[in-house]
């Protein structure tokens, strides 16, 4: 049988592991019970990051696909995108990092160590050897600005 978690059982909680909450709730020092079950840390305040979390986990693959899709173009600031919708690195773009480490002769360390990752980090040398590799967000928006900073490369 599924257990209960209502408005009762929350309520019942606090009173009985947080009177001190609780009897500030009662003297009305919370505007709500939910403000009091949050202060006592029997519930969480609800934010915006933590619905979409809750959203992308019960988007089907397609929906989530065309998401990122959306995000990709939405908050790219090069005109071109550098990698696809499941933030793998286009064969374009794999073309254009080799092309700048050749010219500027350094090595995938150092594109990381610009980037501001570590030497060691190879998750782009992993995406740029064909591997079938999803870059990191954070590893997406330094790549875009590194490759701005070496577009006259």
């Amino acid at each position: 049988m599924p257990k209960i978690r209502d408005h009762a059982y929350y309520m019942s909680r606090l009173e009985r592991e947080h009177p001190t909450i609780f009897a500030d709730w009662k003297a009305g020092k919370y505007r709500s019970a939910r403000q009091a079950l949050i202060a006592a840390g029997l519930r969480r305040e609800q934010t915006h990051i933590n619905t979409l979390k809750a959203a992308w986990k019960k988007a089907s693959r397609r929906e989530q696909t065309e998401f990122l899709k959306w995000v990709g173009t939405s908050t790219s600031t090069s005109a071109a995108p550098i990698v696809d919708a499941e933030r793998r690195l286009l064969t374009t773009t794999a073309a254009r990092i080799a092309t700048v480490m050749a010219r500027r002769g350094i090595e995938m360390g150092g594109v990381m160590d610009e980037m501001g990752f570590k030497r060691r980090d190879a998750s782009l040398g992993n995406a740029m050897a064909n591997r079938p590799t999803r870059l990191r967000p954070d590893v997406v928006r330094a790549l875009e600005a590194w490759l701005d900073t070496n577009r006259t490369v």
